[in-house]
């Protein structure tokens, strides 16, 4: 049975989701910031979901803060209710520049939450038309897109 959503939801609000550590570039939080604010524009009611924490946090605030989406960007930091976060979410994104086997495409599978991932690794793998998309790495374009 899966867990009633940790962070309230606002009704119409398209939670994306982000679960990764703040401590590495190549997990490539920035990009979805620049997606998040390119979609912004078409998308007015979303709301994106940081999940993790690390050295970075106060440079990715800073980022959303110049995109002017900071209002849109929560940053729940380390947390130990990922099936509850994730059950909250509408969509789980992996944005990593490279991977072996992700748990977090595999959690959000279990889940039953759809998945935006990178085209790397063991991604390929899990990932088709049906159970989550696939885009390539550092184009923030095609994550808006999809």
């Amino acid at each position: 049975m899966l867990e009633s959503p940790a962070i309230p939801r606002t009704a119409g609000i398209l939670r994306i989701g982000m679960i990764a550590r703040m401590n590495a570039a190549y997990k490539n939080h920035s990009l979805l910031l620049n997606a998040v604010s390119e979609m912004g524009l078409d998308l007015p009611d979303f709301e994106l979901l940081f999940v993790g924490d690390g050295p970075l946090r106060p440079v990715l605030e800073r980022e959303a803060e110049q995109l002017q989406i900071r209002e849109r960007v929560r940053f729940v930091g380390d947390r130990g209710d990922i099936q509850a976060l994730l059950v909250s979410m509408d969509v789980s994104v992996v944005r990593s520049r490279s991977e072996s086997l992700s748990n977090v495409i595999l959690e959000s599978m279990a889940a039953g939450v759809p998945v935006v991932a990178t085209d790397v690794g063991g991604n390929r793998e899990l990932l088709d038309n049906e159970r989550g998309l696939l885009v390539p790495p550092d184009n923030s374009e095609a994550l808006a897109w999809a």
